[in-house]
C-alpha cells in the first residue's frame, strides 16, 4: 500500500472531500468496512466526475467478487471518460494481475493512445512487459525506447522488482 504522503501528493488535485474518502478507502483497502461502500456511492453522487472515486467503487466491487457490476460500473466510467487513458490503465491492471499478457497490451495500448503524461513511463514499460510475456520483442523494445534507463518496478504484480535493464537484458536473450 502507498504512504500516506505519497497519496497526499498523488491526490492533491481533488476536492478535499474526494481526497479523504479515497485515503480511507486506501487504508482500508484490505478489509473496507461495509459501510465504505455506502460512502463511496454518496460521494460520487456529489462528485460525479471524479473518475478516481468510481476506479475505487470498481476494484472495491472486484475484491467483493462482484464482477458483474464491476464491469457494468467500468463501461459505464469508459463511455462517460471515453477520452481519458484511466479506464484503460485499470482494465490493464486486472489483466496484468491475472498473466493475461494479450488482455493487457490490448488495454495499455488505448491507454497510450489518450496519455497526455500521467501514465507515460509506467504504461509503455507495462506494455513492453506483456509483449516480451507474448514473445513479441521487436515491438515490447519500441516501447522500452520511451522508459528512462534507471526506471523500476520495485513490486510487479506480486512478483520481485523489474528494471528497464532487467527487461532489456531478457529480451536480448
Amino acid at each position: 500500500m502507498p504512504s500516506t504522503k505519497w497519496l497526499r501528493q498523488h491526490y492533491r488535485y481533488l476536492h478535499p472531500e474526494v481526497r479523504q474518502v479515497l485515503m480511507v478507502g486506501e487504508s482500508a483497502s484490505r478489509k473496507p468496512h461495509r459501510s465504505y461502500e455506502s460512502r463511496l456511492r454518496k460521494t460520487i453522487k456529489r462528485h460525479p466526475d471524479s473518475h478516481p472515486l468510481l476506479s475505487t467503487l470498481i476494484n472495491l466491487l472486484r475484491s467483493q467478487k462482484r464482477y458483474v457490476e464491476a464491469i457494468q460500473l467500468w463501461h459505464r466510467k469508459k463511455n462517460k471518460f471515453r477520452n481519458r487513458p484511466n479506464p484503460y490503465f485499470q482494465r490493464a491492471t486486472w489483466a496484468m494481475t491475472a498473466a493475461k499478457y494479450s488482455e493487457a497490451a490490448h488495454y495499455l495500448a488505448l491507454c497510450i493512445r489518450r496519455d497526455t503524461g500521467y501514465f507515460g513511463e509506467t504504461a509503455h514499460f507495462w506494455r513492453a512487459f506483456a509483449l516480451f510475456r507474448l514473445g513479441k520483442s521487436p515491438e515490447a523494445l519500441k516501447h522500452l525506447e520511451s522508459v528512462a534507463e534507471d526506471y523500476t518496478e520495485p513490486y510487479f504484480f506480486g512478483s520481485e522488482s523489474w528494471s528497464k535493464t532487467r527487461l532489456l537484458s531478457e529480451l536480448h536473450k
